[in-house]
């Protein structure tokens, strides 16, 4: 229990694992190994343990209120809330469960409950953020945006960094079309709490999007960058708003220095990726998109771009292209975007009925899309069916969208109507 406080859960698991063998009806060293697991954020594996816990110890306190917990993550908000109760009834003041109880009974439309079961609490807990935040939250779900701005208000001047608070309060003045208002309040928050680089980033993007202040912005994001260089967020704004300048090689440099830091955060090699293949590096975006896939297997995203550059590279491995392909539309198989890669790879290998089978089915899904028209129009012409390739391919040219391949879309449709005079003998 002394490990889990301290935050070293693997050196607590490893003695509950001993104990566990030792001592198999135990019900507090499941209950332990619940808390250890969640704190890993292995979600799946403290559900198992407090369920053991509760098994093997029915009716304690604890488990039931961790038990709460996992429920409420699931959203089964009847469940939680009837796991909360039990807990609240072999414990009375059990806070946990009385916060658990009270976001249940808020997700499950019981709002008047909810909001004065927390301020009951809080009249014995006045200093709680958790507790504070979840009673604003409750006054939001009925509209009483003065009481839950006073209540976030006074959460930050008990703990000035509460982040989430910051967020809900620039929330409420974005809502109500107050921008400048929100500003007002986080540069506020920021002189109390000059280092905190998560106002920094709020702050950053309400000057970035509402006050076209795009320099103060980056100044910030550079010293939160040297306050917090882990937080991924600070690399993407960073970017976004070099992209929102035209700079590309900044936005390039800023997602790089992501991946450097944060090797294993996907979005940054995510969005390389793209802006390595917008500038024309198609070998750096492909380097890109198989990071992504080392970090997650399976991540449809970048299976579906990887397999799209692979398709259209000098030398194509279109077995490889297919590969990918397969493995993105099997996970999001409504996707057209996918389903249109998918169909592409297989016109290059040849097998047209097959691409034929995909294009139209993407079509279904985003008739508007003027490049699915000019894929399928691509097909139907190398199988020689000039007259549907024709009706594709005017499809895809009157849709009033630009698409990159518009000239080549324009070149083959008149490829296909001079053929056609030719043979007429016009």
């Amino acid at each position: 229990k002394l490990l889990i406080h301290e935050q070293k859960n693997s050196q607590a698991l490893a003695i509950l694992d001993r104990l566990e063998k030792e001592h198999p009806r135990w019900g507090e060293v499941y209950y332990q190994k619940g808390i250890a697991h969640i704190n890993r954020g292995e979600t799946q594996l403290s559900y198992s343990a407090v369920n053991s816990a509760l098994q093997h110890s029915p009716g304690n306190p604890e488990a039931l209120t961790l038990l709460a917990h996992h429920l409420m993550l699931q959203r089964k908000f009847d469940e939680a809330k009837s796991t909360a109760l039990s807990a609240l009834r072999a414990m009375p003041g059990n806070l946990r469960a009385g916060i658990i109880l009270g976001r249940s009974m808020t997700n499950l439309g019981e709002t008047d409950g909810a909001i004065r079961l927390f301020e009951n609490m809080a009249n014995h807990e006045p200093e709680n953020t958790e507790l504070l935040f979840n009673q604003a939250e409750a006054y939001l779900a009925v509209g009483r945006t003065e009481d839950a701005m006073t209540t976030l208000k006074n959460l930050l001047s008990i703990d000035p960094d509460f982040v989430p608070a910051m967020y809900a309060i620039t929330e409420l003045h974005l809502r109500q079309a107050n921008a400048e208002k929100a500003i007002e309040d986080v540069r506020q928050q920021l002189e109390r709490s000059p280092d905190n680089p998560h106002y920094m980033i709020i702050l950053a993007g309400l000057l970035s999007k509402y006050a076209s202040s795009s320099d103060e912005a980056l100044v910030l994001l550079a010293k939160a960058r040297e306050n917090a260089p882990d937080l991924p967020r600070i690399y993407i704004m960073t970017a976004e708003i070099h992209m929102q300048q035209g700079k590309i090689d900044e936005a390039i440099q800023s997602y790089q220095a992501m991946t450097q830091k944060t090797p294993n955060a996907i979005e940054g090699h995510m969005a390389l990726g793209s802006l390595m293949d917008k500038v024309g590096n198609k070998a750096e975006a492909m380097k890109a998109y198989s990071k992504a896939l080392e970090i997650r297997p399976g991540f449809a995203p970048a299976a579906n771009n990887l397999a799209w550059l692979i398709a259209n590279s000098e030398r194509p491995d279109l077995g490889e292209a297919l590969r990918l392909a397969l493995i993105a539309k099997e996970a999001l198989p409504e996707d057209p975007y996918i389903t249109d890669t998918l169909g592409y790879i297989h016109y290059k290998r040849g097998s047209y009925q097959l691409a034929f089978t995909q294009f139209t089915q993407a079509i279904e899904k985003r008739p508007d899309m003027p490049v699915l028209h000019y894929h399928l129009g691509l097909a139907l012409h190398a199988n020689g069916q000039m007259a549907e390739a024709k009706n594709a391919l005017e499809k895809a040219l009157a849709l009033d969208t630009d698409f990159p391949e518009q000239e080549k879309a324009v070149r083959l449709l008149a490829e296909i109507k001079n053929t056609a005079d030719i043979t007429s003998g016009n």
